[in-house]
């Protein structure tokens, strides 16, 4: 289990939205840990869906439907084809670990393999982002508590 040196044990945790497709951004392909803007707007389902790339903050509020995350690409170099479906642009929010007691790795690694577990993030105006709990199976597992 990946392990801190001061803050101990932590589950690595993934999102789609790590995943911005290339034909998003206008320009060229940015270099690695450049800061840049994700919007996303919630489908249908739920679910939160990247529909801008941008090295601008944010210009407008965000609302229910739609939100601006502050991110850094985790790769960056020339893309052959930007529009190809499979051309995507690597971004990194800063929620990607969350801290646990000992022990408690390898129970929600198992969860989020099973897709029962899902985080509540909570964002600011600037669109910096922090992990605000936990949900198994849609419920509240784990809460942080100053957000």
């Amino acid at each position: 289990d990946p392990r801190d040196l001061f803050r101990g044990e932590y589950v690595e945790l993934g999102y789609d939205i790590g995943r911005v497709p290339a034909r998003l951004l206008e320009g060229p392909p940015p270099p690695a840990n450049t800061a840049f803007y994700v919007t996303l707007e919630k489908s249908q389902d739920g679910t939160w869906q990247a529909v801008k790339l941008t090295r601008e903050g944010p210009q407008e509020a965000s609302s229910a439907e739609r939100i601006v995350l502050k991110g850094r690409t985790r790769s960056g170099g020339r893309i052959a084809d930007a529009n190809a479906a499979n051309a995507v642009n690597f971004v990194r929010y800063g929620i990607e670990r969350y801290f646990v007691a000992q022990g408690e790795g390898p129970k929600l690694e198992a969860l989020a393999r099973d897709k029962k577990l899902a985080a509540l993030i909570a964002i600011d105006g600037r669109g910096k982002a922090a992990i605000k709990g936990i949900l198994i199976d849609g419920r509240l597992a784990y809460a942080e508590p100053f957000l």
